[in-house]
């Protein structure tokens, strides 16, 4: 029996080899009956072009680690029926050639190390379970990615359990962040109707705070992996961030010799629209938060955002309420070995400066 998912992901693979070979055998069958040379000579050269680029898509894609790539819009986070509380397993490891792999549930294999393995309980919808008060009349709301989450840690060391626990966990705090995502993401929850039903009717949201890192900037508009933020959730349904080259994006997006070559001149070319549409995803946010729950938002930049002063410069000259991490935290002991994400002692300093922060406001407001 024909395995139609197994023929689908070969296919999936080695796309862009077979089209180019496709092409090239419709410009070979033209250059036999075409008796101009001229027209001749151009489907020759089409052919000769086509079976090259044919051959490197399948040897490349023969010979690196190929996945399929995800072209849909996201995991819907928007759609809670129950409020149930489940625990997921994630282990990440690295081979000895450096490759990163995450699991679900199996025993490392011999030329793996763990990263790190641990339990998260989650809200059916992905969110993150923080100890805290549910019924409280003040709400505070995390938002950001898997440096918001807590990837790699427990429930009781990640920033927002953190912050809650400075807060006696008298007060609602929610953790919406999401792995692999930015502002996109951020946008649809605090567009959308997901936070009310994690809060009480009669409650005040006093806070959204962003975690932002450098790569964010760059994720609002890849259009493919499994972990896109290239959507925005809009009345129910999934509409696509437009941008420059987007469809030429998304048309090869599969292809190789795209993505090893030309995709790196399109991002470079890109990447001043990027970090522009990041401020104004932010001041959007802001503007939302202000509107729609009489909230504020706070945006904290980590240190990978030093690496870009110019976007620095530009984001300062924002009314955005802003938070710049110590140097301190580019120490190894602010991040997870061999891995990267803030450790919990990076968490919990960073809990301590956001309530100082927080209270410096609330106290020139009087």
């Amino acid at each position: 029996m024909v395995n139609m998912k197994t023929i689908t992901e070969y296919f999936l693979i080695y796309q862009f080899a077979y089209i180019f070979f496709f092409i090239s055998l419709i410009s070979i069958i033209f250059s036999i009956f075409i008796r101009s040379r001229i027209l001749k000579l151009i489907c020759l050269v089409i052919f000769s072009l086509f079976v090259a680029m044919g051959l490197t898509e399948f040897i490349l894609s023969s010979k690196i680690k190929t996945k399929i790539f995800f072209l849909e819009h996201p995991k819907n986070i928007f759609i809670l029926e129950k409020q149930t509380i489940r625990p997921a397993r994630e282990i990440h490891v690295v081979k000895k050639n450096g490759q990163k792999r995450k699991y679900a549930d199996r025993a490392p294999y011999a030329d793996e190390t763990v990263i790190y393995d641990y339990v998260a309980n989650r809200y059916p919808n992905g969110f993150r379970y923080t100890r805290c008060n549910l019924k409280s009349k003040q709400n505070y709301i995390f938002l950001g990615c898997s440096y918001t989450f807590g990837a790699g840690l427990d429930d009781d060391q990640t920033l927002p359990y953190y912050f809650s626990k400075l807060m006696n966990f008298e007060n609602n705090v929610l953790n919406c962040g999401i792995s692999g995502r930015s502002t996109n993401t951020a946008i649809s929850i605090v567009e959308s109707d997901i936070v009310d039903k994690f809060v009480s009717n009669d409650s005040q949201t006093k806070y959204f705070i962003y975690y932002m890192i450098q790569e964010h900037v760059y994720r609002n508009f890849r259009v493919y992996e499994s972990d896109i933020d290239n959507w925005l959730y809009k009345n129910g349904k999934w509409e696509r961030v437009s941008q420059p080259f987007g469809r030429l994006k998304i048309v090869f997006a599969r292809s190789y010799i795209f993505n090893k070559i030309f995709l790196n001149f399109i991002e470079k070319h890109n990447m001043p629209y990027y970090e522009e549409y990041m401020i104004k995803s932010l001041q959007r946010i802001k503007e939302t938060a202000e509107i729609k729950y009489k909230s504020k938002l706070i945006v904290v930049l980590g240190k990978s955002c030093h690496q870009n002063p110019l976007f620095i410069n530009e984001i300062k000259k924002t009314d955005l309420d802003l938070v710049f991490l110590p140097e301190a935290f580019d120490r190894i002991e602010y991040k997870i070995k061999k891995d990267g994400h803030p450790s919990a002692k990076a968490n919990e300093e960073l809990a301590n400066i956001l309530i100082g922060h927080i209270q410096n406001n609330e106290s020139r407001q009087k």
